[in-house]
Order: structure tokens, then sequence, then C-alpha cells
């Protein structure tokens, strides 16, 4: 029995680990920009810079300049953590575990996490129940787990798989901009020859190009600057983009359940940063769409996020394990689900 696969947007390449996206246009332009104004730096500036200040120079850039590269490519052959749709068969399922058809008046449905209210909602376009804080990128139509946001200058969604590496990419190009840029400054300013104005435009004479990276390098690093700063909040509080601008955990004294809108996923400033800096990478669910698990005769995979299904009754439910397991209780479905 042959199944349709959702195709296009995320194919399988090297071993689950990297994805092809539709938005690479823009991730070349990106990477190409990166990789032509450090040809620029280290063909005019360095040279001069190797000789007046000395041969560390090059040697720093060339690493900042691969960190900054080997950043970017993670971020953007990463798989994000694509929540695989389940085949037609195990979608309709999953359909009729809902009683009286009340999954379509309303796709979401409380669930707890740490004793606090959690709203879980039913992606129609996947035919699933996004797991928590999972969620759907209307560019890459697919639902992301720990979805942050889609970034176009990468060309790929960020979420639980590659937000360590983006967030590095980010720290790595302020500190490369910078870089960048004081030494740009200090070549065109002449410092070696007298530090004066007028070395300074001798120095844009002799070598425009300079001018065009500082240029460049204080507009990034500006702009970096800003996105860092931000994310380094997310960090610390363990909130996403896409949580803080819908508000999902922001305390209001105005609302009825202030108790029960606390982010549950915040464990202090430390254990955050070390956590999503540090911690181990989660497993990448797209093993589910290879080929090889798609031959005919082949049976179905597990459903979506492995997760494990147990009988209970109960009004819904879901707690935080000690291994950091959500356990969900269902009482539509009449199954408690283990979600890894």
């Amino acid at each position: 029995m042959s199944t349709e696969v959702h195709k296009v947007i995320f194919r399988l390449l090297c071993n689950t680990c990297c994805v092809k996206n539709k938005n690479r246009g823009s991730f070349l332009v990106t990477l190409t920009s990166l990789l032509l104004s450090s040809c620029l730096f280290f063909a005019v500036d360095c040279p001069a810079l190797a000789t007046a200040v000395s041969p560390c120079v090059p040697v720093a850039g060339a690493f900042l300049a691969a960190f900054v590269v080997s950043c970017l490519l993670a971020t953007a052959l990463t798989d994000p953590g694509v929540v695989p749709r389940p085949p037609p068969d195990e979608a309709e399922y999953f359909e009729s575990l809902m009683p009286d058809e009340r999954w379509v008046r309303s796709d979401k449905r409380k669930i707890a996490i740490c004793g606090r209210s959690y709203d879980q909602k039913f992606c129609a376009t996947c035919r699933l129940w996004r797991p928590p804080r999972a969620g759907h990128c209307s560019r890459c139509d697919n639902c992301v787990l720990r979805f942050d946001h889609h970034c176009f200058w990468v060309g790929n969604c960020i979420g639980a798989r590659n937000y360590r590496q983006f967030f590095m990419f980010i720290l790595g190009l302020q500190v490369y901009s910078l870089f960048v840029l004081f030494f740009s400054v200090y070549h065109l300013f002449g410092l070696p020859h007298g530090g004066d104005w007028k070395a300074f435009v001798n120095g844009i004479a002799q070598a425009p190009t300079s001018l065009i990276n500082a240029i460049v390098a204080a507009a990034t690093a500006g702009s970096m600057l800003i996105v860092l700063v931000y994310h380094a909040g997310l960090v610390c509080t363990e909130l996403t983009t896409s949580e803080d601008s819908k508000q999902t955990f922001v305390v209001s004294s105005l609302r009825e359940d202030d108790q029960t809108r606390a982010n549950p996923f915040d464990r202090g400033c430390p254990a955050n940063c070390s956590r999503i800096l540090c911690g181990p990478f989660p497993p990448s669910l797209m093993r589910r769409v290879d080929g090889d698990l798609r031959q005919q005769g082949t049976p179905p995979p597990p459903p979506p996020t492995v997760w494990k299904s147990h009988r209970l009754s109960g009004d819904s439910q879901s707690k935080l394990l000690p291994s950091g397991e959500a356990e969900l209780h269902s009482a539509d479905s009449g199954n408690a689900y283990n979600l890894q």
C-alpha cells in the first residue's frame, strides 16, 4: 500500500542531519555576502595589518570567519525539528478519536504542565495535535518543535534542533563584525603612519574597499547587537520569539488565570542557559519519512513525536516528568501519550 508523503519543502539529506529548504536563495545571498566581504577584508586590509600590527590579526580573523560560516551552515542545513505529517490513514485514525466532532468547532484543548494551564492546538493543515511549544510555519508549511521563527536570512525555520546554532551564529557575527570594523578603520586611519585625518583621507584613496568593509561591518554590528540582546533575553527567560510576540506566558493583573499563565518551562537564568546552549539535541523526527520506511508492506511508524499509548480515563491534562518528558492524558481519545 503506497502512502503519499509531504514533499518539496523538506528533504532528507545527510542521514537526517541536513535539510533542503525552498528558501535556499536567501541563504545563498547571505552566504555569498559574508564570503565576499571576508575576501575583501583579507585581500586588502590583512596584508598591511599583518605587517603593521601582528600576523595574529589575519589568523584571528580567519578563525572568526570560519566560525561564523560554520554556524550559518549548521543553522540553515539542520532539521529545525519538523513534526512529520501523519499518513492519511493515521490522520483519519487520530480524527476518529475525537467524539462528536468537537475538534471541528474548537482547535484547542486545555492541558496542564506543572499544574499550570496550557492551550494545545490542533493543526488542521498537518492534521495533528501540536506538541507543547510547537508551531506551524506558514512559509515552510510544517509544524516545528519549539518553533521560534522563520529566519529569512538563513532560509530555514529556527526551532528545537537549530536554535543553538542560530544563537552562536548571531553571537559570532557580532564579534566578527566588530573585529572587521575596528581593523578596517585602523587601516584607513593610518595609525601606524601617524593617525591624523590626512592619513585617513589617503587611506580611503588608496583602499576604498576598506571603507566599504567598515560601513558594512558597522551596519551589521548595529543590527546584530539588537538581535543578540533580544535573543539573550529570550534564552534567560526560556521563551521563544513566537511565545514572546503572542504573549503566551505573559501574566496580567487583568486576567483571571494569573497563576496559570506563568512560563512552566522557566527554570531560572543559569539553568535555562545551560539547557538551551549546552544541553543535548532532541532527536530528529524526520527519520519516519525516510523512503526506506515507506516501502510497500512496511508497517506504518508510530504516531508523530514517538508517543507511547496507554489506556486510561479522565480529563485532559499534562505533567512534566523528572526526566523532562511530558505525559499527556486525553479524555477525548481515552489514551495517555508519553512525549519524548
